[in-house]
């Protein structure tokens, strides 16, 4: 099944290119080192399964916080910021708001907020 539509890789580096975020920052995040990650994605070593649900959980949570604060864009390269995100997400204390500026029409200019 390796290379396959649904090898856990391959679908795994297509989550972590839709979130742009990358290998340093997805294994801060997970807390396994950047090899283990690294060597993990390049198919020369497989992670134990607990550290891969929480991989998994982690990527879901990530797109969760992405698909709420769409269309700003998220820089997840800022992991201490992401993780207090994670946190308020996992406590229920997350919101987030976008909302269009109808005085700026002309630039369609979009106001965002984040309320930990």
């Amino acid at each position: 099944m390796s290379g396959g539509l649904l090898d856990p890789v391959v679908l795994l580096k297509k989550k972590m290119l839709d979130l742009e975020i990358s290998n340093r920052a997805l294994a801060h995040l997970a807390g396994v080192t950047e090899a283990t990650l690294s060597t993990h994605l390049g198919g020369s070593n497989r992670i134990d399964l607990f550290t891969w649900r929480r991989i998994e959980a982690l990527m879901i949570n990530l797109q969760r916080i992405s698909e709420m604060a769409a269309p700003l864009p998220l820089d997840f390269k800022k992991t201490d910021r992401v993780e207090r995100l994670l946190k308020a997400m996992e406590d229920g204390r997350l919101e987030i708001s976008v909302k269009t500026n109808p005085d700026y029409q002309e630039s369609n200019e979009i106001l965002g907020e984040v309320t930990l």
